[in-house]
């Protein structure tokens, strides 16, 4: 992980290194891809699992995660144009003028 190598380099402290790592962590952007590709990525969840009242044989990180909320929206481009599938395009382009005619 390149942190954990600037760290070593650096010779931080726990406290220096931790906040080095919130500081990049939170400052990095999350990929989300783009209208022909959408990702939901480990980013945008957060685990909800039980904290309290949790058996003793149940390892307390496994129950955290066990229950996750994922965060995500999506919204269309403001123009788009809708076409039946497996219209081809290109063809569509060179026998009509213009789309929306």
């Amino acid at each position: 992980m390149l942190i954990k190598a600037e760290h070593e380099k650096k010779n931080l402290t726990k406290p220096q290194y931790e906040k080095l790592y919130f500081d990049k962590l939170t400052k990095q952007k999350t990929p989300v891809g783009g209208y022909s590709l959408l990702l939901l990525p480990e980013q945008l969840r957060t685990f909800i699992g039980p904290k309290t009242d949790i058996p003793p044989s149940v390892d307390v990180q496994r129950a955290n995660v066990a229950i996750q909320k994922w965060y995500g929206e999506y919204s269309l481009p403001a123009n788009p144009y809708v076409v039946a599938a497996n219209t081809n395009i290109a063809e569509y382009g060179r026998t009509h003028e213009r789309i929306g005619r």
